[in-house]
């Protein structure tokens, strides 16, 4: 399984749809009827009194949320601001800020922002006529004529880029529905302030997550918070919990100038189908026998190094990872051993931490003992150089500061190709360009 390097930054809180294989955005919206109390309660199992408190609480939820919809649904304008703030029982955290601004009939900028970024990575326009998708962390771009289906259904990017945060809900064409068909067991916990407004606070199931959403009860009914609590289960002994909070501030109205539905693309942009499955493909395979771009690091202690190939005696292989990449820290165990297995060989090790806080990164390397071979690329500059789309993955450099190999996949799998790649260099000279292997990608 791989993981886009946004996506997973901005989208561990769709963790256990991932860890699943299931993509939330080719998923269709069913539309089953109006789901009842008895689909979640039954007459044998529960008490009178209960049986009524549960259709009371699923009432009460329906008469709330068709109210939020109808006020929505009949706003001219807004600017919606989303702050989620991730974190997971294994120490990891994170911050991600999303905006959207939307003008009746359909005219709508989207644009996310992960934690450690200074400036928006993806920006969608919808201008009336196109669509617009740039992510500007790979300079790529794709662009579609308006249609009548929802935007989250032919743009995965986007979707994926947008799941939990709320706003990936907002845009369902069809949000009531939608919103049956997920959610269960829906308790009302009465009246809650949420920065100084009263909000209905709901809890409820939420597929397999737990949910619980605040609208308000005073003003304009907007959700003004959004808590999602995943359980992930990875395999025997290896589960994790993660929570995200968003919370919306809502600006309802007012003037939208007219450049905000335009979108302006650098010089250097490339267009592509679609986004999502072109950082699924090999972007990296014309690397392959160039030299090695600048690379410096920031080493555990917030000291930084200048990549030298020549300072190793045979290679050196950078382990690109993430705390919130599951795939990449699952086997961390096995992948350390490899690595002091092959280090006596004069293979130069790096684990290239993307886009992550240099104190969360010392104490998950801390952790899980591998802080000798630890290295943080905060800002994402290297993965960007190597054109690493997605996580895990591994590049192998010479000595003479060559690419030889940019592979992606399970860990398990990718121990295999690198140790391959290594006896190749260690016994024939450097080959011609070629397309490097790629490991765990379903044709």
């Amino acid at each position: 399984m791989r993981f886009s390097l946004l996506t997973g930054s901005l989208m561990l809180v769709a963790a256990t749809v991932t860890a699943q294989g299931q993509n939330p955005a080719q998923q269709p919206v069913q539309k089953p009827a109006r789901p009842q109390s008895s689909g979640v309660i039954h007459d044998n199992q529960v008490k009178p009194a209960a049986y009524a408190q549960a259709s009371a609480d699923q009432h009460k939820f329906d008469e709330v949320l068709t109210e939020a919809v109808r006020f929505l649904r009949t706003t001219p304008s807004y600017k919606l601001d989303v702050t989620n703030n991730w974190k997971t029982s294994r120490g990891a955290e994170g911050k991600n800020h999303y905006t959207m601004v939307y003008q009746r009939p359909n005219l709508f900028r989207i644009e996310v922002q992960s934690g450690f970024s200074k400036s928006p990575e993806l920006i969608c326009v919808n201008d009336g006529q196109q669509v617009t998708t740039l992510y500007d962390l790979q300079l790529l771009y794709s662009q579609h004529p308006v249609g009548e289906q929802g935007e989250l259904q032919r743009n995965v990017m986007l979707a994926q880029s947008l799941s939990g945060s709320g706003i990936d809900i907002l845009m369902q064409p069809n949000l009531l529905e939608f919103v049956h068909a997920q959610v269960s067991a829906v308790k009302y916990a009465g009246i809650e302030p949420i920065d100084n407004v009263r909000c209905h606070h709901f809890q409820m199931q939420w597929g397999q997550q737990r949910v619980d959403i605040w609208i308000a009860a005073q003003g304009e009914p907007m959700l003004r918070q959004f808590v999602r609590t995943t359980e992930v289960n990875i395999g025997p002994d290896n589960q994790f919990q993660m929570i995200a909070t968003s919370k919306l501030n809502w600006k309802i109205g007012g003037q939208i100038p007219a450049d905000a539905f335009q979108i302006s693309l650098p010089r250097e942009v490339r267009r592509v189908h679609c986004i999502y499955e072109s950082l699924a493909c090999d972007e990296s395979a014309d690397l392959i026998g160039q030299q090695m771009p600048p690379v410096e690091l920031i080493q555990l202690d917030g000291s930084r190094i200048k990549l030298n190939p020549e300072d190793a005696k045979a290679a050196t292989v950078l382990i690109f990872w993430a705390s919130w990449c599951t795939p990449s820290t699952a086997e961390m165990p096995k992948v350390t051993g490899f690595v002091k297995n092959t280090a006596s060989t004069g293979v130069a090790f790096y684990a290239v931490n993307v886009g992550e806080d240099i104190s969360a990164v010392r104490r998950f390397a801390t952790k899980h003992d591998f802080t000798s071979a630890a290295v943080s690329d905060p800002s994402g500059t290297v993965s960007h150089a190597f054109r690493i789309g997605e996580l895990p993955a591994v590049v192998i450099i010479d000595r003479a500061g060559k690419i030889r190999s940019v592979m992606h996949g399970a860990a398990q799998d990718l121990q295999a190709s690198v140790a391959k790649e290594l006896q190749l260099i260690a016994t024939t000279p450097a080959p011609a360009p070629t397309r490097p292997p790629v490991t765990g990608v379903k044709n």
